[in-house]
This record gives C-alpha cells, structure tokens and sequence, in this order.
C-alpha cells in the first residue's frame, strides 16, 4: 500500500486516523501493493466512509491483475479475492451500497472472455450471481441499492446481445427489456430503494454503439426513453439520486458534442454545460441522494477534469473549488475524473494523476464531520471550543433548540432566542416553533426602555411549524417593535 498523504485546510491531522481541523480535506487513496502503481475510485458509500474501486496488484501466482478494493479512513485499501474461480484473480469493483458492507462488479472466469457479476459482502464474502441468467455465460453488475439486496447490471440471453437485468436477493434475476426499436439494454444505476433503474439501450451490438438511448425502468412501466439533448444520436444515463427524482448522464447536444444532463419529471433532459477550451465534451457520472450536487467530468484544454455542480453555481471545476475556495495545496495533482459522491453532496471520490504521474484514486471532502452527528467540525469549534463538546440534541442556552437545529437555522446555540423571528416592525408576526411551548406576543413603541414590553393577546400554543399572528392595520399610532417570548 502506498499512501500519498493526506492535504487540509489548515494542514493539520493526527495519527493514522486524521483528524481534521479544516473545513475541506484531500487524499491519495494508495494502490494495492504489487503489480503496476494504479488505482481508480468507482463509487462510495452514501454515509462517504467506503470506497470501492479497482488497483492493480500480484501474488506468487500472477505477476500483474486487477483487483476490487474496499477502502476505509482507518483500514485503507483491502484487495477483494475472486473466490469465483481457481488461479484467476482479475475482478473489477463497480458500486457500493449505503454503509458499505455489499460490493457489486464482476470477476473473470477460466474461459477466456467469461466474467460472471458477483455480489461481495462483509458477512459472506464474494458470490456469484450465476454464469448463466440465460444464454451466455458472461454477466456484470454495475450497481447496488441502499440494502445491498437489488443489483442491476447486464447478461447475455444469446449470442453477443446483451440485456439489462435486475437482481434480488430473494427472487433473483429478471431481465428489463428494451426500448422500441432497440435490441440490447444494460443497466447502469439504481435507486435507494431498488424500485428504480436506469440506463440506456440501442439497436444491436453489430450495427454500432450509436443511436443509444438512456432509459427510466419501474415495475409498472417497463422501460421508458428519455429522449436526448438534440438530435437522435445517443443519450445514457449514468447514476441516479438516491430518492430517484434525478437521472444524470450525458447526451448528444445541438453542437453534436456529448454534454452532461440532469433528468427529473418536471423538466426532462436539462445541459449542463463544459468547460471552455478542450473538445466540448462532458460527462455527469452521479449525483447526491437529492439531485442537488452532480459530479462528473469535462474536456478543457488541459484534457478531462472532474467536476462539481449544483444549481446556483453550476459547473464547477473540483480542483479549483478545493485549492481556491477551501485553500487545499493539491501541488502535481490532477484531478481527472469525478466519478461518484455521497448522499449529502459532500465527499466525491475518482482518479487521477498523482505528484509521481501515477494514477491513482482520491477522495476530497467538501466539509468535515469527523465525528459525523451531522454538524460541520468548523462550526463546533467555533462555538464549542472543539468538535467533542457539541452534543447535537442538547440546548446549550435553554431556548428549546437543540444545538443542531440552531445549526440548521443558523443561530446562536449559547443566545436564547426564537430564530430570526425576534423582533418584528410589522403588523404580521411570525415564527417556527416548538409543538406544545407557550409563547407570548409581546410589543413596545421604545426599544431603549427594557421595561416596557407588553403582552399582546393571550399565549399561542406552538404548532410544530410556523406560528403566525396578523393584527390589524394601525392608523395614527406610534410605530411598533414586536417580540416573542416563552411563556409559562
């Protein structure tokens, strides 16, 4: 194993087990020992703690293959065994499930040009799917849901034409069809939940890869075209949120170039755009478990570089966002391929070149929650003096929000107050509360006079959501300053 090392904000961690002080972090994920130095990241679990992809590595039997890894913060890279065959080590790891302890991908077989889909988990190790879903004895899985109990991937039913397949634990596989006019399908991604599949289908193998089309699957409605940016050449789709409301991909533009899209139901195919220079070519490779954070990769003119987007920024460069935004030293590296993200949008996972000019897999943090109870380390020091002190359910100033609700509104968690909803110099009083609290209206013309608060009205009980009062349009009085308080 090679670590590269580990680079921070503020370039300070601890031990093994790197303990940020930053509000961003990067690493070099190392490769498995033996073989050629290389590795690639694939995918990551949705909580951001395991990795899964491929290195190549050797044993006293065979000088160079590639091997499945599983990498943890704590454990580093481990090799996946192919137990599916005697002396044949290559393997290929392409999805992880949600806590990751179920690996998908596929492992090579004695017959050459054989591969079958396995299904790794921590319990049992690596199994197989079956050589034989029907047809030909080649399959691979691509990708897994939250349980690890839904694979979807490709088989072969006959001779050179494949079909995308959905995997249960209990009831096997299916095959998913095509789309009208199609004769071939492979599945790509999967919902959370299992329920949804994507990928994309084309004519055959024989006439050519183009005209491919990406494709929504449900139980109910089978496979359903996505259409395409422009034109009729090809779409495909790449990952999919895990809520299932956001298939992304890329598909053929109206320049002709492959551009990055983003599917939901309201809007259909939406461009993401490229980077300016390069082949005008880019790629959306997954996206957070809301749709709201896309990673991905496009051509510039230095060559593919990974992405970040979201809706108000839009495309991003990650490694300009990690050394300009966050003030990471990412000296010799090149960040080529973004290729999977988690659940929050947070940690995204790919390969590139390392300062050796070696590929090798990375992740990057956009934010550290070292301790992971969903508050941001920074803001903990900030306001606790270290990220151990901050207990997320306690009220730290006994105004009935935990300390990470006053994290989510953005208040003060040692201030009691009721959010933003203080004071009003309005005749409409409004608030978020706390189910079953008394609160009291209180109003005054002088805010230098700490006495001269007033009760106005009777207590409101809370609603579990936003309170609200409007009192009645005021003529000829003086100008008013209103409050809320807790009340008895």
């Amino acid at each position: 194993m090679g670590i590269k090392g580990i680079t921070t904000g503020v370039a300070i961690f601890i031990s093994a087990n790197c303990v940020f002080a930053s509000t961003a972090a990067f690493q070099g994920l190392g490769d498995l020992p033996g073989g050629m130095y290389r590795s690639e990241a694939w995918d990551i679990s949705a909580d951001g703690r395991v990795v899964v992809g491929n290195s190549w590595a050797s044993n006293s039997v065979e000088t160079s293959y590639t091997a499945t890894y599983r990498w943890t913060q704590n454990g580093g890279m481990e090799e996946l065994t192919n137990t599916l065959a005697t002396y044949i080590f290559e393997n290929r790891g392409n999805g992880v499930n949600a806590d990751g302890s179920v690996i998908v991908g596929y492992a090579d077989l004695p017959v050459a040009g054989q591969q079958e889909a396995y299904r790794w988990s921590v319990a049992d190790g690596m199994e197989g799917l079956g050589t034989h879903l029907g047809g030909e004895p080649t399959s691979t899985a691509y990708d897994v849901n939250s349980g690890g109990d839904v694979i979807v991937g490709l088989y072969y039913p006959s001779e050179s034409i494949s079909e995308a397949f959905r995997w249960t634990l209990e009831g096997g596989a299916q095959g998913l069809g095509f789309l009208t006019g199609t004769a071939e399908s492979v599945a790509t991604a999967v919902s959370a939940n299992g329920d949804i599949v994507v990928g994309y289908a084309y004519p055959d193998y024989k006439n050519g890869l183009s005209e491919r089309e990406a494709f929504r699957w449900t139980e109910a409605t089978g496979c359903v075209g996505l259409g395409r940016l422009s034109g009729d050449d090809r779409s495909e789709a790449k990952g999919i949120s895990a809520d299932g409301s956001t298939i992304v991909g890329y598909s053929q533009n109206s320049s002709g170039r492959h551009e990055a899209f983003r599917w939901t139901a309201s809007e259909g195919l939406i461009g993401l755009g490229d980077f300016a220079g390069g082949s005008e070519i880019s790629i959306a490779e997954d996206a957070s478990a809301d749709g709201s954070v896309i990673v991905g990769y496009s051509n510039s003119d230095e060559g593919p570089e990974a992405f970040i987007w979201d809706e108000s920024s839009g495309l991003m460069n990650l490694q300009d966002v990690l050394v300009h935004e966050h003030g990471l030293d990412l000296t010799g590296w090149s960040l080529t391929y973004g290729l999977a993200v988690s659940d929050n949008g947070k940690v995204i996972v790919g390969f590139g070149t390392n300062p050796d000019g070696d590929w090798e897999g990375w992740i990057a943090w956009l934010e550290i929650d070292d301790d992971e109870d969903g508050i941001k380390d920074d803001w903990e020091i900030e306001h606790f003096g270290s990220i151990t002190n901050c207990v997320p359910t306690d009220d730290s100033d006994g105004d009935r929000y935990t300390n990470y609700e006053e994290y989510i509104n953005d208040t003060q968690p040692h201030q009691f107050d009721i959010g933003s909803a203080m004071l009003w110099t309005a005749v409409e009083v409004g608030w978020k509360s706390v189910a079953g609290t008394n609160y009291q209206i209180q109003s005054t013309t002088d805010l230098s006079d700490s006495n001269g608060w007033e009760n106005v009205g009777d207590a409101i009980i809370g609603n579990g959501s936003i309170n609200t009062m409007i009192f009645s349009t005021r003529t000829n009085e003086a100008q008013k300053y209103f409050r809320i308080i807790l009340a008895p």
